[in-house]
């Protein structure tokens, strides 16, 4: 016979999975992507630009080292191992799991229906900002997480929202390099890799923005400019 207290627990996580079940079918609403941002009036750049052929001022004067090959390096464990559940602990991880993913749904939803294609919304305002290149940042960061989450739907919107996205130019004069590197670069390659490979606009992306990203590197000590960099010039 199973006792009172765990016939109790039992019923609560069921119950914690039926309203997370019917909030997942609730949420599923008819929300459609608005139309992206006008393009540029005079963009600074022609159409057919490449990153990738522009001319260096200050060229290497070697060649780049090798990527290493061969099997990887065994590198020691330092996740901590699983150990088995009692009931209690089951509803205690599952009902923290669920907070966070509800408080990043309150907080992805409010992108959506505010900031869609820009850097940050705005909390009390409901406007946006651009201080990130205005390339999305919010949305290109947040790839990994929405298909960590199990949020499939809302992950592929992002992503075919990426078409949009021209990492050839910035609205910005000038961009963070390393905030780049870090929220749109990372956005993309963790996200390509978590998904497997199934979504090459992800790495095409990357692509894009590392070919811009590498003419910062174009310094007399061939280190990457510092804070700000001015990509016009």
């Amino acid at each position: 016979m199973i006792s009172v207290s765990r016939r109790w627990i039992l019923t609560c996580i069921l119950a914690c999975v039926t309203l997370s079940l019917v909030f997942n079918v609730l949420e599923q609403d008819s929300w459609t992507p608005p139309p992206p941002p006008p393009p540029m009036e005079a963009p600074p750049l022609p159409p057919d630009f490449s990153w990738k052929t522009l001319p260096r001022q200050w060229p290497l004067n070697s060649s780049m080292i090798p990527l290493p090959t061969g099997p990887p390096a065994d590198i020691p464990r330092i996740q901590h191992k699983p150990t088995k559940e009692t009931p209690v602990e089951r509803f205690k991880r599952q009902k923290r799991l669920a907070a966070v993913k509800n408080s990043f749904k309150h907080s992805w939803n409010g992108y959506k229906k505010n900031a869609w294609l820009q850097d940050e919304v705005q909390p009390l305002s409901g406007g946006y900002k651009n201080g990130f290149g205005g390339w999305g940042a919010t949305l290109v960061d947040s790839l990994d997480t929405l298909w960590i989450m199990d949020m499939k739907k809302e992950f592929e919107q992002a992503v075919d929202a990426l078409k949009h996205l021209d990492f050839n130019m910035s609205p910005s004069q000038s961009i963070s390099v390393f905030e780049t590197t870090i929220r749109y670069v990372g956005g993309l390659l963790s996200a390509y890799d978590l998904s497997e490979e199934r979504y090459p606009i992800l790495l095409e992306k990357a692509i894009q923005l590392g070919d811009m990203l590498y003419a910062s590197f174009d310094t007399p000590n061939n280190m990457p400019v510092v804070g700000h960099w001015n990509w016009l010039k």
